[in-house]
């Protein structure tokens, strides 16, 4: 989906899942690729999703700071791209940082599991302390007094500006992506792309109940619209282009129909590598 609708974009994989599954990965991404990197820290998989960031900073340090490019954009493996790049973020300014579901901290303190004051909701080693930990942290280090934001990054877009001094951090920096990432572009003057109408729904937020196939397009919540459904909101010049999640195949061509259909026979779902192909 991403090489269709950006021929003329070079398109990188980075592997950050099992280790047992990256050679059925790597085959399945054979030849759709620009390059492949595959993160292969001695960390199981929710490590790995904890600290999805150093899989960025890790493919910049050992292979993209030699590119020639002003920004990265990062995409997540269920995130639907409907349309060209520089479409959708035409009017992003050269050293902005773009990343979905950014929001005050302030505003969501209450209920998001990963502040927490429940040791119950909070994911494992997160939570309150954690997050108080690392606000202390950039206050001592670097004299942090910017308004925390908090973010659900399925598809951002990083600067050199950003990734640069990202990189050069030294590991463990405490907290979590989804809040580290936007503060660190805060410390480091990283200006944020707000100019833009692609809302995140938060299942968690109390203020955001009940909402429509519209309002969902873009969530962490793992229920997933039809495909039907996406079809519909996504047609036409102003429909919505990016979605997410969306983890089985996309339709492209009549075979990729006849497979769905074929899934839909036996019921049952494509294997992650086939997913890839979108």
């Amino acid at each position: 989906m991403l090489r269709r609708h950006n021929p003329d974009i070079p398109i990188y994989g980075v592997y950050g899942g099992e280790p047992d599954e990256e050679a059925a990965f790597r085959k399945a991404l054979e030849g759709r690729l620009d390059g492949y990197y595959y993160f292969d820290e001695p960390k199981d998989g929710m490590w790995k999703w904890f600290n999805f960031d150093l899989l960025v900073t890790k493919w910049y340090t050992d292979i993209g700071k030699d590119m020639d490019f002003d920004s990265v954009i990062w995409v997540q493996w269920d995130q639907l791209v409907l349309a060209p790049v520089k479409e959708l973020f035409k009017n992003i300014k050269k050293g902005e940082m773009f990343i979905t579901g950014l929001r005050p901290a302030q505003e969501v303190m209450d209920w998001w599991c990963w502040v927490s004051k429940d040791a119950e909701q909070a994911p494992p080693g997160h939570g309150y302390e954690t997050y108080m930990d690392f606000l202390k942290h950039l206050k001592e280090e670097y004299n942090y007094s910017e308004e925390p934001v908090f973010s659900q990054p399925f598809i951002s877009i990083f600067p050199r500006e950003f990734l640069d001094p990202y990189s050069k951090l030294e590991w463990p920096i405490g907290g979590y992506g989804e809040y580290r990432m936007p503060m660190y572009a805060q410390v480091f003057g990283v200006p944020f792309y707000r100019s833009h109408h692609y809302e995140v729904w938060w299942p968690d937020d109390p203020e955001q109940r009940n909402p429509s196939d519209e309002e969902r397009v873009l969530t962490a919540w793992q229920g997933p619209l039809p495909l039907k459904r996406i079809m519909e909101l996504s047609a036409g010049e102003n429909g919505h282009k990016l979605i997410h999640p969306y983890s089985r195949i996309y339709p492209l061509n009549a075979l990729d129909w006849l497979r769905l259909l074929r899934d839909k026979f036996l019921n049952r779902r494509y294997s992650q590598p086939d997913s890839e192909e979108k």
